[in-house]
């Protein structure tokens, strides 16, 4: 009996030592997004977002380097401001709509510019076409 109790007691020693944030869908940040789920935070919209089911996908116009094969873009309702998703483990780079031109959006800095045209949408950084829209 004793020897039956002693292994129970080792049991639920053990199971209390489980690192519980190695279990699926522990690993929620900040904002409470699941990063294993696929969610990641918007600041823009306040909550957590998959990208690549709600944003735009812009592909890389570069086959070798070192750009990611696609970024997203995410839009808020009023078109003015959008998020630019460039590397999912870090902040989205807030873009603004420039007021001379309605189908412009730029950051802060002004490294990156997105436009959307006869050619589709497309992404330049520092002046140089980096990424566009499938459909061109």
């Amino acid at each position: 009996m004793k020897r039956i109790a002693g292994c129970a007691l080792l049991i639920m020693l053990a199971a209390c030592a489980i690192d519980q944030t190695a279990r699926v869908g522990g690993d929620r940040d900040a904002h409470g997004c699941i990063g294993s789920a696929g969610y990641t935070y918007s600041p823009m919209r306040r909550q957590c977002v998959r990208v690549w089911e709600e944003g735009l996908a812009l592909l890389s116009v570069e086959e070798k380097g070192p750009y990611t094969s696609a970024v997203f873009v995410l839009d808020n309702d009023k078109h003015e401001r959008k998020e630019l998703f460039l590397d999912m483990g870090k902040s989205p780079v807030m873009l603004t709509v420039q007021k001379a031109d309605a189908l412009t959006w730029q950051d802060r800095s002004g490294k990156w510019k997105l436009t959307q045209g006869a050619e589709g949408w497309q992404l330049w950084e520092k002046g140089i076409l980096r990424y566009r829209s499938a459909a061109h």
